[in-house]
């Protein structure tokens, strides 16, 4: 009965490391979007001051210049949620963890409850078996 309950402990563990680890694995996809993102973005920066130089404020560079605006407004829309997404994904990491901690804590205290009540089983049955052998004796 002690190994089941140390085994479905393990197994809670397990699957609360599988999950911590899918968590961290989606913020981590996240901060690589991000980069990538960022990496657009100064992209764009530079497509802007080239077109700016070429052009030289012709109705060309006026069109081009809007497109690019709305692609960085977008792009900077993009970012935003994503950082959003990651700040949620943060606070609920440090959540589970805090509850992976107090799961440990409370399947340490039942590991100590049932030791000690195994101990007083044992020696109960010591005592029994003590007993038993004197009146056969």
């Amino acid at each position: 009965n002690n190994d089941k309950s140390n085994n479905n402990n393990n197994n809670n563990d397990n699957n609360n490391l599988i999950d911590l680890n899918n968590r961290m694995n989606i913020e981590l996809n996240n901060k690589v979007i991000i980069a990538e993102l960022e990496k657009r973005n100064k992209l764009q920066l530079q497509e802007l001051k080239l077109l700016k130089q070429q052009f030289n404020s012709s109705e060309e560079l006026n069109s081009a210049f809007a497109n690019q605006i709305k692609e960085l407004a977008n792009t900077i829309v993009e970012l935003k949620i994503e950082k959003q997404k990651i700040e949620e994904l943060s606070i609920n990491l440090q959540n589970q963890n805090k509850k992976l901690i107090e799961q440990k804590n409370e399947f340490k205290k039942i590991e100590q409850d049932l030791e000690f009540e195994f101990g007083l089983q044992e020696k109960k049955f010591n005592e029994i078996e003590q007993n038993f052998k004197k009146e056969f004796e």
